[in-house]
């Protein structure tokens, strides 16, 4: 670097590039985002279709402390703005920290990992010019996210006022997890635990939040969370704007001390030095699928308490919901289920938890493009390793890491009902199947993406493009009255409504199938192209 190039040296350059390179996945990121508070908005006047029935919503949810756990405190329920800042505000704000945290990591750890932050630091490139870049990017998706949400909440009848509140509530999550991701780059010299710190914080705001809302004096607890200033903003119920000082201050000190960490490390280590590994290695990783487990294994634990947390909520929810629902029957018809309202109460948990865990799913066997694309897999085929047998150790991860979970949030679902919610008259084998049912689904996502990764590895982030369009569907689709055709074609749609249904021959064979043919297809894809970096 000559004397004359500065610290922020070609940060223009670099930002055109950024915003180049993430100018189709953002775009689909924005439309995740904004789908859950402009469905919940037009879904209002289905779940409460008189003032009556508002009046209902705010006695009874505001007064369930379980509820609060999972979603916040609830603060005004009788517009449509109110419900959709209580319905979708923190977990929107929650997905718009995952963006942000990506995004930060990809084009900082991820470059100096592989190598091509070298090639950018031989050129006229400050020292700080990739990191800026990479945050300016951050912050930029997440304000733009909370300006989309804010406008179509405005155009669907709500003040502009809370709209923007909320937009702003919701952004918030991406500036601070901009900041959180930024420092934990500069920690450790490989990206998945940059990412990995970061979800780790993320859990910890989530659960400082559960805490602090559901708990009589514990509500300071919340306030120290990321995720509980979203709801101390108070969007279309006060608009206390003072607390958006609280992300934004944040966001600068964090940024601040990674730039500052910046300057102090070398390109492509981490602030702390690595760790020597043992002189030999053990005798699992002698063996491809040996070694997919060990690079899959802190992801499947940070999974595993995930799924153990979710669970035990919905189990805890069990006791009160059907007494809630009693009092609201347009969330009843919403949940379905007739009479049984506990046992919809927990199709529906069932089914979420389903949809989480096909997330986790989908992660375990897509590593095996990561580790592709980042130049890792030539060293392990150079072995006399078999490329099939490499695709197939990732396959085999995300199967049986994705039955795992399952069955483990079954059992504390499944247990917490028997425990806590003995008056359903549910059995815990009944419960049980329910959620590992869910893994029908989770194993055909599993065949699509060793499909993709077989034959087009390009094109391995339509998985998360298929998994997303299932979702918005199955969850969404009744209330916002999309055709019954389009919800029956989401994979999610094939399993009958479990527990309140029983289970049938006809979608386990439909699901297994599937997945045989798709496991197939791309296993005879990876034995005939070309291992590629690109």
């Amino acid at each position: 670097m000559s004397s004359s190039t500065g610290p922020l040296t070609g940060l223009p350059h670099l930002l055109r590039l950024t915003l180049r390179r993430e100018r189709l996945r953002v775009p689909i990121w924005w439309l995740g985002l904004l789908l859950v508070p402009a469905a919940t908005v037009a879904a209002y006047e289905t779940v409460a279709p008189t003032a009556a029935d508002a009046a209902l919503l705010q006695a009874n949810f505001s007064r369930n402390p379980t509820f609060a756990m999972l979603i916040g405190p609830v603060h005004d329920l009788t517009s449509a703005g109110g419900f959709a800042a209580w319905r979708g505000g923190m977990f929107t704000a929650l997905f718009c920290a995952l963006m942000a945290s990506f995004l930060l990591t990809r084009h900082t750890r991820a470059e100096e990992e592989s190598g091509r932050a070298d090639l950018l630091g031989s050129a006229s490139v400050g020292r700080h010019a990739p990191l800026a870049a990479a945050v300016l990017t951050a912050l930029g998706a997440s304000t733009a996210a909370g300006a989309l949400i804010a406008a179509v909440l405005t155009a669907l009848g709500t003040p502009l006022a809370g709209a923007v509140a909320l937009g702003l509530a919701i952004a918030s999550g991406g500036w601070v997890f901009t900041g959180v991701a930024a420092l934990f780059a500069q920690v450790g010299s490989v990206a998945r635990s940059g990412n990995g710190l970061s979800m780790a914080v993320l859990g910890v705001a989530y659960l400082l939040r559960a805490w602090g809302d559901g708990y009589q004096g514990w509500a300071w607890l919340s306030r120290l969370s990321p995720l509980g200033w979203v709801s101390q903003v108070r969007p279309f119920s006060g608009d206390r704007w003072v607390w958006l000082l609280a992300p934004a201050l944040t966001t600068v000190l964090l940024v601040g001390v990674a730039h500052l960490i910046v300057a102090r490390r070398d390109v492509g280590q981490g602030w702390l030095p690595d760790r020597l590994g043992p002189a030999q290695a053990g005798a699992g990783l002698g063996s491809a699928l040996g070694l997919a487990v060990r690079l899959l294994r802190g992801q499947w634990l940070g999974w595993a308490v995930f799924a153990g947390v979710f669970a035990w909520m919905f189990a805890t929810m069990t006791s009160t919901v059907a007494d809630l629902m009693q009092h609201l029957p347009a969330v009843q018809r919403v949940l379905g289920g007739g009479a049984d309202l506990t046992a919809a109460f927990l199709s529906t948990a069932s089914l979420m938890l389903g949809i989480m865990l096909t997330a986790a799913a989908i992660q375990f066997a897509i590593r095996a493009r990561q580790e592709e694309s980042q130049g890792r897999v030539e060293s392990i085929l150079a072995a006399a390793v078999p490329r099939a047998r490499w695709w197939s150790s990732y396959v085999v991860c995300g199967l049986a890491g994705s039955l795992a979970l399952a069955l483990l949030a079954g059992l504390i679902l499944a247990g917490g009902v028997r425990v806590l919610a003995p008056q359903a008259g549910l059995s815990f084998a009944r419960v049980l199947v329910a959620v590992s049912a869910q893994w029908l689904v989770m194993a055909a996502f599993v065949g699509l993406v060793g499909l993709l990764v077989g034959w087009v590895p390009r094109w391995v982030g339509v998985a998360w493009a298929v998994f997303a369009a299932s979702f918005v569907v199955t969850f969404f689709g009744p209330l916002l009255n999309l055709p019954q055709w389009l919800i029956d074609s989401s994979p999610f749609s094939l399993l009958p409504e479990l527990p309140s249904h029983n289970l049938t021959t006809q979608p386990v064979v439909l699901l297994t199938t599937a997945t045989l043919i798709l496991l197939v297809a791309g296993w005879l894809g990876i034995r005939r192209r070309d291992i590629t970096s690109e």
